[in-house]
C-alpha cells in the first residue's frame, strides 16, 4: 500500500504506475526521484472522514458500537455503504460516517472480512 501526499504525482502507463514524490514530476520520465509499481489498484478518496479524523477510501472496513461493520465502495460514480448482507446499501452523503472508525480495508485486513462482518 503506497500513501501519497497532496504534492506527490502519479502516472499510470502501460500497465505501470510511477509515484513522483513531493514534486519531483519529470516529463522526461527518467525515474531518479520516483518509484514504479506493477498490479496497481488505486484505492479513491471519499472525501470524509471517520470520528478519528481518519481518511475514509474506497475498500475501507468501518465500525460503529451497535451496528454491523460494513464497507465503502466505489459503484457507478458513487461511494456506497454496504454491510454484509446488503440491508444497508446507502450512498455515503447519506450516513454519518463521522460516527464511525476505520478498522482497516479489504486488502490489508482480509481477516475482516472472513469474519462476516462484510
Amino acid at each position: 500500500m503506497i500513501y501519497l501526499s497532496p504534492n506527490d504525482t502519479i502516472l499510470f502507463k502501460n500497465g505501470k504506475c510511477t509515484v513522483w514524490k513531493e514534486n519531483q514530476y519529470d516529463e522526461t520520465e527518467e525515474c531518479f526521484c520516483c518509484e514504479t509499481f506493477n498490479n496497481v489498484i488505486p484505492m479513491l478518496y471519499s472525501g470524509r472522514k471517520d470520528k478519528n479524523g481518519t481518511l475514509v477510501f474506497d475498500d475501507d472496513i468501518l465500525r460503529k458500537e451497535g451496528y454491523q461493520d460494513v464497507r465503502i465502495e466505489f459503484e457507478n460514480g458513487v461511494f456506497w455503504v454496504r454491510d454484509a448482507d446488503k440491508t444497508l446499501n446507502i450512498p455515503i452523503t447519506d450516513l454519518a460516517i463521522e460516527e464511525f472508525e476505520v478498522i482497516g480495508n479489504v486488502w490489508e485486513n482480509p481477516e475482516l472480512l472472513k469474519e462476516g462482518s462484510v
